[in-house]
């Protein structure tokens, strides 16, 4: 089974089973890091964490919820993406270009 790899405050690297569905959920684990998310995730979940930038976001991503960080930018967005929850960050900058698919 494919695993996100994380990193928390305590600096441990941390894995997080994506299922079957597709849905990964990090949220509340102190996270500074999302180190890499593999290609099968549909839903990405990793609010309530401690998070400043995201790294490549996967193609296959439908639902993005990232709400509840210390995010300052946003990276480019995956054509397929249509829900996309970054409330309550520090964002500053958005990509230039957004999906077409994305809701709001």
């Amino acid at each position: 089974m494919e695993k996100l790899i994380a990193r928390n405050k305590k600096n441990e690297i941390i894995e997080f089973e994506v299922h079957k569905n597709g849905v990964c959920d990090c949220s509340f684990n102190n996270l500074i890091e999302i180190i890499s998310i593999p290609n099968t995730v549909i839903t990405l979940t990793c609010w309530g964490n401690s998070l400043t930038k995201l790294p490549t976001l996967p193609q296959s991503l439908i639902s993005l919820y990232c709400q509840r960080n210390k995010l300052k930018s946003l990276p480019t967005l995956p054509n397929t993406l249509k829900n996309l929850y970054s409330y309550d960050n520090q964002i500053t900058k958005l990509p230039k270009i957004l999906p077409q698919t994305l809701k709001y």
